[in-house]
């Protein structure tokens, strides 16, 4: 990933309380300076920084385990916000350590030397699979209702499925939803809702479509779920190109899309 820019993030609050991850003892151990509200990968899926201070993580990088002790308050630093021309962003202080790449030269520099053009290692999780909330059927129906779904009522209380010219599609999701009152529109489109559905969404606290940023700490197999769905609605596969594009006007879930197709193992760009 090359560095696209960075800048001081007054936009984030010039003054965010820190926390450091130390190591167990008889491992190695390096020092890094992130904000608070930072996701990091553990062996129990996504975690928040904050929910882990003075408790005994084991932490992924690179799809292997290390063990720490958790993290710890540090104090309150600038923050600096490094964006990549790909996507991928972070927020960190001046002299958090980032691994570069220099065609087969990996070194470990701080945050405040990198230069704009310069290539930054991210982590490859290949083959990682964590326990959580949902399975993948859940996350598949609620990626659907994401790309190709609306909660018709003020109150957000009646979430519908839209199927388009795709009847094996209506019938495998009548199926997961156990829902049989499928509505055919004057425009050719088909439609599912019901009380399954709205109950999942009620499970998930899922009530808008701008409330995607807690569906990512659910289980590996839901978020594989809400990826696949997000494909078959607003998707499509260059069989020539071998690649497949996600199609979504807000730029913020294709963050936190690009983020969960990262602890996948699979890595991705934002155009």
């Amino acid at each position: 990933n090359r560095i696209k820019d960075w800048c001081t993030a007054p936009m984030i609050s010039i003054h965010i309380k820190n926390q450091t991850p130390f190591l167990s003892k008889n491992t190695t151990s390096w020092i890094q300076c992130l904000p608070k509200n930072t996701i990091i990968q553990t062996n129990n899926g996504p975690q928040i920084i904050s929910e882990l201070i003075n408790k005994p993580t084991t932490i992924i990088k690179d799809g292997q385990p290390f063990k720490t002790d958790g993290f710890f308050e540090t104090g309150y630093r600038d923050i600096y916000k490094i964006i990549t021309i790909e996507g991928y962003e972070l927020e960190c202080t001046s002299d958090h350590l980032i691994q570069t790449s220099d065609f087969d030269l990996k070194l470990w520099q701080e945050a405040i030397k990198l230069k704009p053009g310069q290539e930054i290692c991210l982590n490859n999780h290949k083959n990682l699979s964590w326990s959580g909330d949902g399975d993948y059927d859940d996350g598949y129906v609620l990626g659907w209702l994401l790309g190709d779904g609306t909660f018709h009522n003020k109150n957000k209380s009646s979430p519908v499925l839209y199927v388009y010219e795709d009847q094996e599609i209506m019938v495998i999701l009548s199926k997961i939803l156990n829902e049989s009152n499928i509505i055919h529109r004057k425009d050719g489109a088909l439609t599912i809702g019901g009380k399954q559905l709205l109950r999942l969404c009620e499970k998930f606290n899922f009530y808008n479509k701008s409330e995607v940023y807690n569906l990512q700490f659910n289980s590996s197999h839901f978020c594989k779920g809400l990826i696949s769905g997000m494909i078959d609605t607003d998707g499509s596969i260059n069989e020539q190109r071998k690649n497949i594009h996600i199609y979504q006007s807000n730029y913020e879930i294709l963050q936190i899309l690009q983020s969960i197709l990262l602890r996948l193992g699979v890595k991705s760009s934002i155009y």
